[in-house]
């Protein structure tokens, strides 16, 4: 699924996100493992729907609830990332912020409802390494998020303490040093992470024929992205967590 010429810093930000998910579909697919089977270009054997019955109501994640009872019923599913479709995506953050609300909502819904196929070899790598690996990455967000944000504030009140105490400039009390290099666990694993994700985001590119675009969508992601993305994990946590209904739009 590609984005229908992008323009603006928000739709940016989105290019790379399905970049990345051509990728990610490829891989997944390899595996058998592929956790959705996405509207806007999926098709079926007529035999999926006469042996599973039609969709069904799945608090409005269709494409994923049926994609959970494909690999309940040993179905395969598989990709083909040289075909594509154009889709059109949100414009507005509000927009935006909806659509993921539902879509980390439902999925976090109906992993309960087929609870049972967490860490069930029977149900292959989609059971083993998928389900678990997504829920984990949602908590493992948010709690990287609450860490660095207090490691944050930590950091700007030590400088504002400093400041105070010794009347030193700002500038001074915030200066850089780029002679210092950070040879800790935490700074040595936060490269490693940001040059996976980097290069993950190139091959994601490689695949879409994206190639040939600025690289500005990166740039926007790389500095924008984590700080929204929180907003709607966070979010449909505590929606799921309550049974809160979130609407379509």
């Amino acid at each position: 699924i590609k984005l229908e010429n992008p323009k603006s810093v928000l739709e940016l930000i989105q290019n790379v996100e399905y970049n990345f998910g051509i990728l990610f579909r490829k891989l997944m697919g390899s595996l058998d493992a592929i956790q959705v089977t996405p509207g806007p270009f999926s098709i079926f054997r007529k035999k999926v729907f006469d042996d599973l019955g039609p969709y069904k109501y799945a608090y409005l994640t269709e494409d994923l609830e049926i994609a959970f009872r494909m690999h309940e019923a040993h179905y395969r599913i598989v990709n083909s990332h040289k075909a594509y479709v154009r889709t059109v995506p949100p414009k507005t953050l509000r927009g935006l912020y909806r659509q993921r609300l539902r879509w980390v909502y439902g999925f976090l819904r109906n992993s309960l409802d087929y609870r049972h196929l967490f860490f069930k070899k029977q149900y292959g790598n989609f059971g083993m390494f998928t389900m678990p690996a997504a829920v984990i990455s949602i908590f493992s967000v948010l709690d990287l998020t609450v860490f660095s944000a207090m490691n944050a504030s930590a950091y700007v009140a030590d400088k504002v303490t400093e400041f105070e105490t010794v009347g030193m400039p700002a500038a001074a009390a915030f200066r850089f040093d780029w002679f210092f290099v950070d040879t800790g666990f935490m700074a040595f694993m936060a490269a490693i992470l940001l040059l996976m994700v980097i290069v993950m985001i190139f091959l994601g590119k490689l695949m879409a024929e994206d190639l040939k675009r600025p690289p500005l969508d990166v740039v926007y992601f790389m500095l924008l992205y984590g700080f929204i993305v929180p907003v709607w994990l966070s979010a449909a946590v505590y929606k799921a967590a309550l049974s809160k209904k979130v609407s379509w739009r």
